[in-house]
């Protein structure tokens, strides 16, 4: 796999509210900075991306 390809997958699972990292769902969260997508699996994942 090359770094497009992986860039293309990760944008492709976010689009589809799943999280890269551990394939739970994305949540819509709000924080001090606004609005965002973090993981479900908070805390053992901690992945979050700008809306």
């Amino acid at each position: 796999m090359n770094i497009r390809n992986k860039g293309r997958n990760r944008n492709d699972a976010i689009a589809k509210r799943i999280c890269p990292n551990c394939s739970s769902q994305l949540v819509n969260r709000t924080g001090p900075y606004g609005n965002f997508l973090g993981c479900s699996n908070y805390p053992k994942c901690r992945f979050n991306s700008k809306l």
